[in-house]
């Protein structure tokens, strides 16, 4: 597998109160997590779980603040490019 990868979401081991291990992370704004499935007849199967963050349980660090106030944007030096033709409404093929 030499295919280029993408990284979508960073998951943490964890240890639940009954001592199961599962994973949580974050994908966008849904938290993932994964359980394994001791009632599969497949071995080593886990589910994923997507999960609406509500917005009090939101992030307040770094990465959730305004690209202006970490300072990692500057303005552009060129000027845009002229407007051509509009893009087309292509049907989606799903």
């Amino acid at each position: 597998m030499n295919e280029p990868k993408i990284k979508v979401a960073r998951m943490f081991e964890k240890t639940s109160a009954n001592g199961r291990r599962y994973f949580t992370g974050r994908w966008g704004g849904a938290r993932v997590l994964l359980f394994k499935d001791d009632r599969s007849e497949v071995e080593g199967e886990w589910s994923m779980f997507l999960q609406e963050i509500p917005p009090e349980q939101e992030s307040h660090g770094p990465a959730a603040q305004k690209p202006e106030s970490r300072g990692g944007y500057q303005k552009r030096s060129q000027k845009p490019a002229p407007a051509g033709d509009p893009m087309p409404n292509d049907p989606l093929p799903w």
